[in-house]
C-alpha cells in the first residue's frame, strides 16, 4: 500500500523554484475562495475552538435536510468525502473474499478502501468516449461484491453516466450490493444533459444507495474537510455508529451551515469555473492535446506521449497541475478550474512546456 501522494506545499515550491506567483490548477479546488458568508461564520466562532464540537453536528444536518429535502436521519457526515468513503467499507466489509468494483481509471481512494480492508479490488475499464462501462460493470458483479464505487462526474475524466444509463444499471443491480454515488463535482454537473441527481434514488427509498457529496468543491471549503451523504436510514446509522467522535470540526459546521444559506454564490463559482475550463480546453487544444468534455471543475487532456516532462516545465513556471500517471494514464494530465490570472499564466507557460518537452 502506497501513502497518498499529496502535493507540495506553495511556500515550499516557492523556494525550491524562485517563483514568486503560482497557478494551483492540480488538486480540482475552487480558486475564488468560500462565500463571504462561510468566511464570517468561521471569524463569529472562533472563539469557541477551545471546545469540542457539536458530536452530532445537529444544526449541520438539519441544514442539509431542509437544503436537500432529505430526512435528518438519512444523511451521514464526514471528514471530507474520503471519510464516508471508507466508512462505507468498515460497516460492509469483513472478508478478504470481498470486492469493491469501480471504474478505471477513477478516484484513487477507492483502492485505498480496498487495501485497508482488506479486501479484492476490480476495476473495469472506462468505454472508448472516456464514460462508465455501466453494462460491464454489471457484468462483472459477483457474490463477492459488496461495494460499486461510481464517481458521476468521474476523476479524473469529467465524464459522467447518463439518466437513462443510471436507470437500467439500478434496475441489474442485487440489493446485497451498496452503490455508492460519489457526486463531490455535482454542482457543476447540475443543468448538464441527462445527468442524473442521486438523491432523488434515495428519496424513491433505494435502500442500496449511497450519495455522496462535498462542501471542498463548489463551496471552496476543502481546507476545513467536511462531506455529507444521503442513505438510506440502515445505513446512515451504521455509519454513525461506526465513525469517530467529533469527524466533523467546530469549524466546519458553522462555515457549511453558513454556506448552504448562499446559493447565488455557488451559482456564480459554477458560471465562473464553466468559463475557465472553456479557455483551458481551447489552450490545451491547442497545444495537441485531445480534451474530454468535463461536467467538473476540471479538464482531463490526453497528450500522446508522458506528461511529466510537461507537468515538470509548467511547475518551473509556477503552474501546478496533476500528470495522469497517478491514474495509470501517463500521456494524461489534469488541469482544474483557475482565475484570469492563473489562465494567463497557464497560457505562457503552456507553450514553452510543450515545445521544450520530448515528443
Amino acid at each position: 500500500m502506497h501513502a497518498y501522494t499529496a502535493g507540495k506545499p506553495l511556500d515550499v515550491l516557492a523556494k525550491e523554484f524562485g517563483v514568486g506567483r503560482w497557478a494551483k490548477l492540480g488538486a480540482n479546488e475552487n480558486p475564488w475562495g468560500p462565500s463571504p458568508k462561510a468566511i464570517e461564520a468561521l471569524v463569529r466562532h472562533a472563539d469557541g475552538l477551545n471546545r469540542y464540537p457539536d458530536g452530532s453536528a445537529h444544526l449541520l444536518r438539519e441544514g442539509i435536510s431542509a437544503h436537500f429535502g432529505v430526512p435528518a436521519n438519512q444523511i451521514a457526515l464526514g471528514n471530507g468525502g474520503d471519510e464516508i468513503l471508507r466508512m462505507s467499507g468498515w460497516i460492509l466489509l469483513g472478508d478478504p473474499e470481498d470486492e469493491i468494483l469501480t471504474s478505471d481509471p477513477s478516484f484513487v481512494v477507492y483502492a485505498h478502501s480496498a487495501q485497508i480492508a482488506p479486501c479484492r479490488f476490480v476495476s473495469v475499464p472506462l468505454k472508448q468516449d472516456l464514460s462508465h462501462d455501466l453494462k460491464a460493470i454489471l457484468e462483472r458483479v459477483s457474490e463477492h461484491t459488496k461495494i460499486i464505487f461510481l464517481a458521476n462526474p468521474n476523476n479524473p475524466t469529467g465524464t459522467y453516466a447518463r439518466e437513462p444509463e443510471l436507470q437500467a444499471f439500478l434496475k441489474g443491480l442485487p440489493d446485497s450490493v451498496l452503490l455508492v454515488l460519489d457526486e463531490a463535482y455535482f454542482e457543476f454537473a447540475e443543468g448538464c444533459e441527462d445527468y442524473p441527481d442521486g438523491r432523488l434514488e434515495v428519496l424513491a427509498g433505494r435502500p442500496n444507495v449511497l450519495v455522496l457529496r462535498t462542501f471542498s468543491k463548489a463551496y471552496g471549503l476543502a481546507g476545513i474537510r467536511c462531506g455529507y451523504a444521503f442513505t438510506s436510514p440502515a445505513i446512515a446509522d451504521a455509519i454513525e455508529r461506526a465513525r469517530q467522535p467529533f469527524n466533523v470540526n467546530r469549524a466546519a459546521q458553522a462555515a457549511c451551515v453558513a454556506a448552504l444559506e448562499d446559493g447565488a454564490y455557488v451559482a456564480e463559482t459554477v458560471g465562473k469555473t464553466r468559463t475557465s475550463l472553456a479557455k483551458i480546453t481551447a489552450m490545451l487544444e491547442e497545444a495537441g492535446a485531445k480534451v474530454a468534455p468535463s461536467a467538473a471543475n476540471f479538464v482531463w487532456a490526453d497528450f500522446g506521449r508522458d506528461t511529466k516532462p510537461i507537468a515538470g516545465a509548467l511547475l518551473r513556471q509556477g503552474v501546478v497541475t496533476r500528470t495522469g500517471d497517478v491514474f495509470g494514464c501517463p500521456t494524461c494530465l489534469r488541469v482544474s478550474a483557475g482565475t484570469d490570472e492563473d489562465l494567463d499564466q497557464l497560457a505562457r507557460a503552456l507553450r514553452e512546456a510543450v515545445s521544450g518537452a520530448p515528443a
